[in-house]
């Protein structure tokens, strides 16, 4: 039996952390560069993957564990995935690796599952190298099955387009004929694509713009370099992605203006030592001064199970879960301001940081910073009339002026 009742989820996170973070409830807007909630205030997203959770739950397994788990570490969506095709998946997953009619039509009453946990999930359904045709009709399906009453859904098309392993056969235009009933629904594209792809992708010669590549509701670039002096602040990215910037010639490149979401970083994996856990912290506290979410992308949750409780994965969701509770949502749509600026909460300098930046909001008279990786013995010490706190870094700081 597949338990769907709020009051089963009430028992099971009983006096579980999750109290600290609001129960996800109403459908979002967008307003622009942002989400809000029910209440009109900003949302940000609290993510985990969880791939296969779906197909998991198709063949009768009990999900409760691994939702309760998310809601315990702070969490508020979950990424799943569509049809996988196996190879590159094991075997086990022969079942759900063909986009077969009918494959969604139990996603209602999962979503409906994930909802009373207080989750959203973001559904990706084309994950494998279908046909334009099949990857519509997967499109389709989800939207009409979806179409009323739910309300902890986003849609993003496909994962990855454009790579070997996932939907690559024709133009995402094609998808705009889709009524899509409201439900807030991302492209896919997780990079600006090169000069062939963009042709076959998106029908244009060049993508000089980040809106060509993120025209809907919200973007998922994957940022996911690893190399030391760059994953601890590549998510600064997500500023550039939204509001704009200039490519590597002094052009000017327009903002996709939309919430853009770090989707996907760098795979935490107990067997790997980097990206270590202060890195990821990192990267998680400065998607929380510029993005519309922070996902931790952790090895297990590739197959939708819980991490091994005290590994790297674990360690990393859990030391996230600290940043999210410290950055509020409302962080996302302040000034921007970094180390070097007049503006910048406490004194600093490239020497200050292993990886030479730092960066900060301002919403009015409070502010968020991050000197992300510290050089040894640094100390914040703050601009005169400002007064500072430390979050779970001493490096993670709030600041009042």
């Amino acid at each position: 039996m597949k338990p769907n009742t709020a009051a089963t989820w009430m028992q099971t996170l009983l006096g579980s952390p999750a109290a600290a973070f609001p129960h996800e409830q109403g459908a979002l807007q967008r307003e622009g560069k942002y989400l809000y909630d029910n209440r009109g205030e900003p949302w940000f997203g609290r993510g985990l993957t969880m791939f296969l959770l779906y197909a998991r739950w198709l063949q009768g397994e009990d999900n409760r564990p691994e939702l309760a788990y998310a809601r315990e570490v702070g969490a508020n969506y979950l990424r799943l995935f569509g049809p996988v095709p196996v190879p590159p998946w094991g075997e086990e997953w022969r079942f759900y690796s063909r986009p077969d009619p009918g494959l969604f039509a139990d996603l209602p009453r999962f979503l409906e599952l994930v909802g009373d946990a207080g989750l959203r999930c973001e559904f990706v359904p084309v994950c494998g190298p279908w046909s334009q045709a099949e990857a519509l009709d997967l499109l389709v399906e989800v939207y009409e099955l979806c179409a009323v009453d739910i309300w902890n859904l986003f849609v993003e098309w496909t994962n990855e387009p454009g790579q070997s392993g996932t939907y690559h056969a024709g133009n995402l235009h094609a998808f705009d004929t889709i009524p899509r009933h409201g439900i807030l629904s991302a492209t896919g594209l997780a990079w600006l694509p090169d000069d062939a792809t963009a042709q076959v992708l998106i029908g244009i010669p060049h993508c000089q713009h980040f809106w060509q590549a993120h025209w809907l509701d919200y973007g998922t670039p994957h940022l996911n370099d690893t190399q030391h002096d760059r994953y601890g602040r590549i998510s600064k990215y997500l500023k550039e992605w939204r509001d704009g910037d200039h490519d590597n010639y002094g052009n000017a490149m327009e903002g996709s203006y939309c919430p853009e979401w770090n989707d996907e970083g760098a795979r935490v994996d107990d067997t790997d030592t980097y990206p270590d856990v202060e890195t990821h912290v990192a990267n998680t506290a400065i998607a929380c001064l510029f993005g519309g979410t922070s996902l931790i992308h952790y090895n297990l949750g590739k197959v939708g199970m819980m991490p091994v409780p005290g590994g790297l994965e674990d360690t990393v969701i859990r030391e996230a879960s600290r940043v999210w509770a410290f950055i509020p949502p409302v962080a996302q749509t302040g000034s921007y301001t970094r180390g070097d600026f007049q503006d910048f909460l406490v004194y600093w300098t490239p020497a200050d940081s292993t990886i030479e930046h730092a960066y900060g909001v301002w919403v009015g008279n409070v502010g968020w910073a991050v000197n992300p990786l510290p050089t040894m013995g640094w100390e914040a010490i703050p601009k005169p009339g400002i007064t500072i706190e430390a979050g779970p870094r001493p490096w993670i700081l709030k600041a009042t002026r």
